[in-house]
């Protein structure tokens, strides 16, 4: 028996509880001609699960409920209508067509390629600022090291004047202090004949002394 609906058909509800909404079929259950519809604000069915492994947890689940498939009707992505199904050839293939606009039938919903799209262009957006926050973290630490290293010259080139200053001023400490020694060398040289002078008076005093 053929079907004009099949998994993954976005579609209509036309009868039931939650008639006039939308949803997209996730399962068929042909013997039984049943379809499971799952969507927003759609009726569920809870449903208690016992955890079969240690990882799995116990608790009530809710799932998507099924309707009987004469109750859902297909949504052209063509014309955005619900239409009933028309069969026909296209290349030698079998296809489903639009009763209402003629086109071979896509179910795809139109708004969820615009939200595809928005996301791409959000995921694009995304990528694109990261790649700006990634190429400033980049710039900021180069910065930062091109810093380090112009801090670290800086402190080199401070550490060598104090090293040239501490030399100079070791010389000038060596070259005072030879000065000193050479100004030192006359005096003494000055003071020895002084000494040698007031020896000799001191025996011509002591010779006329004993001679009287």
């Amino acid at each position: 028996m053929n079907f004009s609906v099949k998994k993954g058909d976005y579609v209509k509800i036309i009868a039931g509880n939650d008639k006039g909404k939308f949803g997209q079929i996730v399962a068929v259950d042909k013997k039984a001609g049943r379809v499971t519809v799952e969507g927003k604000d759609l009726s569920v069915v809870k449903k208690a699960v016992k955890a079969r492994k240690a990882s799995d947890k116990a608790g009530i689940i809710e799932l998507p409920k099924s309707t009987d498939i004469s109750n859902v009707m297909p949504v052209c992505a063509a014309c955005g209508k619900a239409t009933r199904v028309r069969h026909g050839e296209v290349d030698g293939k079998k296809v489903r067509v639009c009763a209402k606009c003629g086109a071979v039938l896509e179910t795809k919903k139109a708004k969820e390629e615009k939200k595809s799209k928005a996301k791409a262009t959000t995921r694009k957006k995304k990528t694109a600022e990261t790649a700006v926050a990634e190429a400033e973290v980049k710039a900021t630490e180069e910065t930062k090291a091109t810093e380090s290293a112009d801090n670290m010259a800086e402190k080199a080139e401070v550490k060598e004047e104090k090293a040239v200053k501490a030399t100079t001023r070791k010389k000038k400490v060596a070259e005072s202090a030879e000065e000193s020694k050479v100004e030192e060398t006359p005096v003494k040289a000055k003071a020895a004949p002084r000494k040698k002078k007031a020896a000799e008076s001191a025996e011509e005093a002591s010779g006329a002394t004993e001679a009287k």
